[in-house]
């Protein structure tokens, strides 16, 4: 029975000790715009990163504003608040108001 709890703990340990799937990482006020087999190649710096929180008297874009071909492209919708600005689009939840994903517009 000692043999068994010995051989289960660690197993355990090793599963919690193994390297985690390598993450893409970009530096601070960069956003990744191309990527290859997971990996970034291509970066762009932006004015707001994901997780820059806004709040809820900021004036937000209508979605309207928003070009139609990036509606379209990358499934836009109402239920978002926007943030068009300096050649990007800034996707915010409307619960947090924080930044959850940026979209650099092409030809800005």
């Amino acid at each position: 029975m000692t043999k068994t709890i010995f051989a289960l703990t660690g197993a355990a340990l090793a599963l919690t000790t193994a390297p985690a799937a390598a993450q893409p990482t970009v530096a601070k006020g960069v956003t990744c715009t191309k990527y290859v087999n997971g990996n970034c190649v291509q970066t762009h710096k932006v004015k707001y990163k994901v997780g820059y929180v806004f709040g809820p008297s900021y004036t937000y874009t209508p979605i309207s504003d928003i070009p139609q071909t990036v509606v379209t492209q990358y499934s836009l919708e109402d239920k978002y608040r926007y943030v068009y600005s300096d050649g990007n689009v800034y996707v915010v939840d409307p619960t947090t108001y924080a930044v959850t994903r940026v979209i650099t517009v092409p030809g800005s």
